[in-house]
């Protein structure tokens, strides 16, 4: 059973500009929407290659960009329980901060808690913070549960 591609539709319609008008530049325009779509399809594999707990995280922290969030509210948002512990949340994410994908600010005062953001200098992670501005609603649920962690 074949069903029309809305990738190939969106390709056509900007090739269709370049044959029935004299719109210049379509063919600059059709190589920036192909490297965006090559670019998701990029990002979708990437968050393939982690567990569901390290794309909570990383979903999560783009929704919620530009705030940071402590290793105590990521755990929240995480889906671990209050009994989880802070080190194994960090440990659970120190494969995101290796791959550059995370930032983690770690203060020589111990007590001040580590703060924790999505790396929008990556050029994936930039394209995922632009994803999550769909998702206002999940946004205002998310920063909720941050609030009430705090509470």
């Amino acid at each position: 059973m074949s069903f029309p591609n809305p990738i190939d539709k969106t390709l056509q319609l900007i090739q269709n500009l370049k044959l029935f008008t004299e719109v210049k530049g379509i063919d600059k325009i059709h190589d920036e929407v192909r490297g965006l779509l090559r670019d998701i399809y990029d990002l979708f594999m990437g968050l393939e290659s982690f567990n569901r707990k390290k794309r909570l995280a990383l979903l999560k922290l783009a929704h919620l960009f530009p705030k940071t969030l402590t290793t105590s509210d990521l755990r929240k948002v995480m889906e671990y329980s209050d009994n989880t512990s802070l080190s194994y949340v960090r440990n659970e994410i120190k494969e995101l901060e290796d791959a550059n994908l995370i930032v983690i600010n770690k203060f020589k005062d111990k007590k001040l808690p580590f703060q924790i953001q999505i790396n929008h200098n990556h050029k994936l992670m930039r394209l995922l913070i632009a994803l999550t501005t769909f998702g206002t609603a999940y946004k205002e649920m998310l920063e909720e549960q941050v609030v009430e962690g705090n509470e």
